[in-house]
């Protein structure tokens, strides 16, 4: 999960796409969800191995807010806590004359061993909270969490992560335990696409459908499932009858990931195969009128296949509107 800069993380963070909030009413905070913080500070630690302190401080800069919440609910809920950084004693022992050893030795009650190094393990073994600074840790229970949280966040992050919020695949996680991450983000990218349908929102209809091909070919290999979903998309790229009239005059029907996606499939899928979903899936979706016929939509099908640029020539063809 890494971190961009900020104007650019709050830039994009506000056009993703919810499954609360419609695009117009997303909460301009919405994306400091406790739930991504949390998992940001401790992508920073187990992931870029910074301190705790280090990695609320980089929170608090990074995000322009307070971070006792958290803080004081990890500390509470046993996942940081303040403790000795027994790491360097030795180092700070070595540093020390042997009169300043014993002073420490004496002013504690101690009785002062000859050897300056059985006077360095007294203050180890006996106080060593007189020496040792005291720091901001992680405990058994973090390190718990983020073996469990990691494989998570880092599917969201892999699949569509620049595209949706992971408080919300977070959610349907908790709420459906008895299901796979994979499943459950299945799930996650079917509800947006049934409800950006409804909301007339095309880029959220071909970035679920993206999404999807990209879980199902990179991350399970299910090969014909994922060519479903980018055929999918491409069908509904070259006919966006969900598209505002606003985006008409900047929109291109075929993007680079898409066509680069298509020749990717056409490397792992029979040539048949492909076009044959393609007619199936092109008969499933009952247009009321085309933008352009399925003669042209197969004969661009198959130079995308063929060539993963092709699709700046296919744009400059196309004409939608």
């Amino acid at each position: 999960m890494q971190l961009a800069l900020k104007s650019d993380y709050e830039s994009y963070c506000m056009s993703l796409r919810s499954l609360v909030y419609d695009l117009d009413e997303i909460p301009k905070d919405y994306f400091k969800h406790e739930t991504l913080l949390i998992n940001e500070l401790f992508y920073l630690i187990f992931e870029e191995f910074r301190t705790v302190q280090e990695a609320l401080n980089y929170l608090k800069s990074f995000y322009d807010i307070s971070i006792v919440k958290i803080k004081n609910k990890l500390i509470s809920e046993g996942y940081i806590e303040d403790a000795l950084n027994m790491d360097i004693v030795d180092e700070i022992l070595d540093s020390y004359n042997p009169k300043k050893l014993k002073k420490i030795l004496k002013s504690n009650g101690l009785k002062v061993p000859k050897k300056p190094q059985d006077q360095k393990e007294l203050i180890k073994r006996e106080i060593p909270e007189k020496i040792a600074p005291h720091e901001l840790t992680v405990t058994e229970k973090a390190k718990t969490y983020w073996a469990d949280n990691k494989n998570r966040a880092d599917l969201f992050t892999d699949c569509c992560g620049d595209l949706f919020y992971y408080q919300e695949y977070y959610d349907i996680c908790i709420d459906n335990g008895d299901k796979s991450d994979g499943e459950n983000l299945v799930e996650f990218l079917n509800l947006h696409y049934d409800l950006a349908v409804k909301r007339c929102d095309h880029r959220g209809i071909t970035d679920s459908l993206e999404s999807k091909g990209y879980y199902y070919n990179v991350r399970t290999k299910e090969f014909e499932k994922g060519c479903d979903e980018i055929l999918k998309e491409f069908i509904l790229s070259v006919n966006p009858i969900y598209l505002s009239d606003k985006y008409y005059g900047e929109y291109e029907p075929i993007s680079g990931s898409l066509n680069q996606n298509l020749n990717a499939i056409a490397d792992v899928l029979a040539r048949n195969h492909i076009l044959k979903r393609f007619n199936e899936l092109w008969g499933e979706f009952e247009f009321e009128s085309l933008f352009i016929t399925y003669d042209d939509a197969s004969d661009y099908l198959n130079r995308l296949l063929d060539d993963e640029n092709a699709y700046e020539k296919i744009n400059g063809i196309i004409d939608l509107f």
